[in-house]
């Protein structure tokens, strides 16, 4: 790795400057138009047979697709899209090929010209923005909120919100910033401001003061100061008091650097390894209006198969079939619901992907049937790394179809993970896709129901295990890039999404209409389309266990709202109260899952101690039971984009105490959830936001804003339910595909005649919701006082649900059927 290829943590920002002004091209639906600046002199050629070209200063009056400026050393481009996002591409003059006029160079900056693995279509351009240009030496743009100004005398920006004036992103003086092969960007941020977002990072919610590298990494050795991790989400919100609020998608899936005012000096930097800087930018103006906007480009996570919703139960490794039939057997014994069981990297033949050992596991189908039998699914690792083996046929096939990734040199680059000497599939050419979809065959044909992405950074045992970020194929090794094919700084981040894709393939190609589970340790920001996430190898410490709650809210923030952790801890022994407490807090993850490493101690629920399987158990319970929340509050966030365990300030922007709340945060609308984080703790404090709130196990009232000390025994975490909220639930069930004739509305008054709802959702868990024949049932549950209505439900899905039983704080007020008409309940 020479010195020009290193990847440094914390890499100097780029010093040589964009240059002077010299031209502004406006793309109209007819083709380029040069703008004339203030600073022009003389004449400029135009293109050919162009007749919209103006002779002085003034407004272009066309309604423009984008517009750009061209620079001595580079080119900034701005598209307004159809979805309300504005689009800024700088580019040094050295990326753009030295070709044809300014204009032509110009456009070669546009969104098109570039892919991006975060989005599948390029966006579509509004083609509504509108260019004028003052003697004053200042180009103005318009383009649907925004007002775009640069000043040809400093090359300062500055974009404002033109329905509040509200300024979105300004720079001091240069637009961008370019050396050594590296572009960047230096923007101001208000001394109030907080930072939210920036995927899976260590660290309190907001992220102010902080620097981050965007390299994923394989890193089992985690702290508090510990970046990168396994996720590079280079998506951030600026958020001021009282809610104003902005996102910034650096959308770049090589190696690059985000730094939130680290140096407090009161600016943002962002920049990257290479000479070309794609940035969107989110208006706003909530914090909710940010996510959609971002999730409406890259994005909303899918509604998940039901069954991905309840318990799920791992180790590496359950090495035989008997252990996991035991293992299941175990949890039937003894009354603990399991929807499914996870098999590590033992289940292969001498870890050869899509492989099974026959002696370990010789009739793997079989075994899948008796699991079916129980309500229980099995759910298999696949890493990338396929064993260079000639008598394998998976990799005779690959080197057959030619989808391995290579050097620079040509030759296929061999590495080594844990079948010894491997070679990676380049997920980025569509023909590696396919070839790894094909071979899902034999996990999804012999009845597997999810899949496992691990090492998927991609790691690889011939770096430096010391220093983890080049614990990863070397520099030189050339990715195709749908067609661009650039080396591994510049594509690494996109690996696990583009394998995450080609898993995605698997389940269309074998389980065609069946709703896909997958499982990820790394991605891209997209990825959310495809996989859950859990934070990987974190230790069984009460450290990581407070630190997951921050990192989960603000990956919540970045789009990612299927996210959980290995509960106990993965490496290490739990001890009972960690636990017990840790899965507590997991019944309001979203993703809930027990694992633990090959060289730790028993980590089933039973395996602490009498006191403690009961906990397990009542919180597993509670898991199921709220089930018909849950899966309604997956089905909104599918649709939304936003968070399915969210942090305080995303509902009461205008409380300061929520801006910095990292200990406590909202499971759907209409649960707050305090979890217990440190040992030998048996009471917390808890902060009300305004409003009525119920304490979930009790009923008891407490209005806020109000602060306090709340009772938190071994036997349960402090939850409350929010005034005016219906919360559906269901009785303890084994697994999740157990029928249920009664859904519980637990509905809790708002202090006040303040009307919410919330939308029941019902389907048969399982088929694609874009797939011919998938029908559902929706029914809105209105408060309005203590008035309860359930309204008609819509949609012809045939819920076998025949009564809902009404509570009010936990005392029943009775049944009414559900035989689709409208309800109203005095509570």
């Amino acid at each position: 790795m020479t010195d020009d290829m290193a990847i440094q943590r914390n890499d100097p920002f780029p010093v040589f400057s964009c240059g002077r002004m010299l031209h502004c091209f406006a793309v109209t639906r007819n083709g380029p138009v040069r703008f004339p600046l203030a600073s022009d002199a003389g004449d400029l050629p135009v293109p050919a047979g162009n007749d919209l070209d103006i002779a002085g200063l003034g407004s272009l009056e066309q309604s423009c697709v984008s517009v750009g400026l061209y620079f001595e050393n580079g080119v900034l481009t701005f598209t307004h899209t159809s979805s309300g996002l504005l689009h800024l591409v700088c580019a040094a003059d050295s990326d753009l090929e030295h070709q044809g006029e300014p204009w032509e160079r110009a456009l070669r900056a546009d969104p098109s010209y570039e892919p991006s693995f975060a989005y599948d279509e390029p966006p579509s351009p509004a083609g509504d923005m509108r260019v004028t240009s003052t003697d004053a030496g200042v180009v103005e743009i318009t383009a649907g909120v925004y007002q775009i100004q640069v000043s040809e005398s400093d090359i300062a920006l500055r974009i404002q919100d033109l329905r509040d004036g509200h300024t979105l992103l300004a720079t001091r003086s240069d637009v961008f910033t370019s050396r050594r092969s590296r572009i960047g960007m230096e923007f101001t941020i208000d001394r109030d401001e907080r930072v939210f977002g920036a995927g899976e990072r260590m660290g309190f919610l907001d992220k102010r003061g902080k620097r981050y590298l965007n390299w994923n990494t394989d890193d089992p050795f985690i702290r508090e100061t510990t970046d990168p991790l396994y996720q590079s989400i280079p998506f951030f919100v600026r958020w001021q008091p009282g809610g104003r609020s902005v996102g910034i998608f650096h959308d770049y899936p090589g190696v690059s650097w985000m730094d939130f005012d680290s140096s407090g000096n009161d600016s943002i930097r962002l920049h990257q390894a290479e000479e070309r800087m794609s940035l969107f930018l989110c208006a706003g103006p909530s914090l909710a209006d940010v996510i959609g906007q971002y999730t409406s480009l890259t994005g909303t996570g899918m509604l998940p198969p039901k069954w991905a919703l309840g318990f799920h139960q791992s180790r590496y490794s359950y090495r035989t079939e008997a252990e996991v039939l035991e293992l299941v057997a175990g949890f039937r014994k003894r009354n603990i619901a399991l929807d499914a069981v996870y098999l590590d990297i033992h289940y292969m033949d001498e870890y050869r992907v899509f492989t099974w050992d026959r002696d370990a596991f010789p009739d793997p189908a079989t075994m899948i049937e008796r699991l079916a039998a129980e309500g229980v699914r099995v759910i298999t690792i696949v890493d990338p790394g396929v064993k260079a083996d000639s008598d394998y046929h998976v990799y005779r096939d690959g080197l057959a179809r030619d989808v391995f990734a290579r050097r620079s040199s040509g030759e296929v680059y061999h590495g080594e993970v844990w079948p010894g000497r491997a070679v990676f599939p380049d997920f980025t050419a569509e023909r590696a896709r396919e070839f790894w979809a094909d071979h899902h065959k034999s996990l999804l044909g012999a009845g597997v129901s999810g899949i496992w992405n691990d090492m998927n950074e991609p790691a690889d045992f011939s770096g430096d295990e010391l220093d983890r970020i080049t614990f990863t194929p070397p520099l030189d090794v050339v990715f195709e890039g749908e067609g661009r094919p650039k080396g591994h700084m510049h594509y690494h981040n996109a690996y696990a999404l583009k394998m995450a894709e080609a898993t995605h393939a698997a389940f269309e190609k074998h389980r065609p209409g069946e709703r896909p589970f997958l499982l990820t340790r790394a991605g891209y920001a997209g990825v959310q389309k495809y996989a859950a996430i859990w934070n990987g190898d974190i230790d069984s410490s009460w450290h990581h266990l407070a630190q997951s709650i921050p990192m989960f809210l603000n990956m919540g923030v970045s789009g990612l709202p299927f996210v959980g952790s290995d509960i106990g801890g993965f490496q290490s022994d739990a001890t009972p109260e960690l636990y017990a407490r840790w899965m507590q807090f997991a019944v309001f993850t979203p993703y809930m899952r027990a694992h633990s490493a090959v060289d730790t101690g028993p980590h089933e629920p039973w395996c602490f101690g009498s006191a403690v399987e009961e906990v397990a158990r009542e919180s597993i319970n509670l898991r199921y039971r709220l089930l018909p929340y849950i899966y309604s509050v997956f089905a909104g966030s599918a649709e939304t984009g936003l968070p399915v365990m969210s942090p305080m300030v995303l509902h009461w922007p205008h409380d300061e105490r929520c801006a910095a709340m990292w200990d406590q945060f909202m499971f759907g609308p209409s649960l707050m959830v305090a979890p217990v984080v440190y040992p030998d703790q048996r009471k917390r404090l808890v902060v009300f936001p305004e409003g009525s709130w119920y304490d979930f196990y009790s009923g008891e009232q407490i209005q806020g804003p109000a602060e306090k000390v709340a009772e938190a025994p071994l036997e349960r975490i402090p939850v409350y339910a929010r005034g005016g909220s219906v919360i559906p639930m269901q009785r303890v069930v084994a697994h999740s595909g157990d029928s249920v004739t009664e859904i519980e509305l637990h509905c809790f008054p708002a202090s006040d005649d303040s009307e919410s709802s919330f939308v029941l959702h019902e389907d048969d868990g399982i088929t694609r919701v874009d797939a011919d024949g998938y029908e559902y049932r929706r029914t809105s549950l209105s408060m309005r006082g203590r008035e309860l209505v359930i309204e008609c439900p819509e949609g012809r899905y045939q819920s076998a649900v025949t009564e809902f039983v009404v509570y009010c704080a936990g005392v029943q007020v009775g049944r009414y059927p559900a035989d689709g008409n409208r309800i109203v309940v005095d509570v």
